[in-house]
């Protein structure tokens, strides 16, 4: 593409916005059980195979919209969004797949991009490009980015009393980061593995809320319909200019 594509900015957008997200709610402990209890979270967390992260970020310069079904064995499927612009992803392999609305294009390449909106774009998972996508569909990518950052030793919590999330019965961990002051709550699986099940977020910068569900389920996703290369597309653009 002619300028850095939307999905570098969602990628940057993102990983700085979760990140918020969970210095407010994973936080530091005053009781060795509760600290313990979000460690063990995270840890188990970062080891699933898969997981469908469903939630939106917003600040007070931007919103952005996750539902994405992530895999770590290069198969994963889900939509972005990003200030109107909205993008759906297929990784499958080496490859990755887009398919982006007018808003996207724009914002990535321009208004004469628009032409390509609607349309299966396909990208080397390893490009630049590819990663910038790959990154919400690969299980270890995407929680890289929720848990990067996260201060556990700058933050006080409180341990609420349990409650249930969609029906699953979870403790509550409401952790405030104490040298940025945002505010955040962890909710984690009380059966079997402690799986996070949602983290929320409030700050002067704005809101989140982020959940997280089918852990180990499998992922299926398939090869999208008359996809195109994106070199392809650009090459018949610039002959129908010229």
């Amino acid at each position: 593409m002619h300028r850095r594509t939307s999905t570098a900015v969602i990628g940057v957008a993102l990983a700085a916005s979760v990140a918020l997200a969970a210095n407010a709610a994973i936080a530091s402990a005053a009781t060795r059980s509760a600290r313990q209890l979000v460690l063990d979270a995270i840890a188990a967390s970062k080891t699933v195979s898969s997981v469908h992260v469903v939630g939106s970020i917003s600040s007070t310069s931007q919103t952005i919209g996750l539902d994405v079904q992530a895999s770590n064995a290069d198969e994963g499927k889900g939509m972005i969004s990003l200030d109107g612009g909205t993008v759906k992803v297929v990784r499958l392999g080496k490859l990755v797949y887009f398919n982006a609305n007018a808003a996207f294009w724009t914002q990535s390449a321009g208004a004469s991009s628009v032409a390509f909106a609607g349309r299966w774009v396909s990208v080397p998972a390893s490009g630049s490009d590819g990663k910038d996508f790959a990154q919400f569909v690969g299980t270890a990518a995407l929680f890289s980015q929720i848990l990067t950052g996260s201060r556990i030793n700058e933050a006080t919590f409180t341990l609420l009393k349990n409650t249930t999330v969609g029906g699953i019965p979870v403790y509550a961990i409401a952790g405030t980061d104490t040298s940025g002051g945002s505010k955040g709550t962890i909710y984690i699986a009380r059966r079997g593995k402690p799986y996070i099940v949602e983290l929320d977020t409030t700050s002067s910068a704005g809101t989140g809320e982020l959940s997280f569900t089918a852990y180990n389920r499998p992922v299926h996703a398939a090869v999208p319909p008359h996809a195109v290369t994106l070199q392809k597309l650009e090459e018949s653009a610039a002959a129908q200019a010229g």
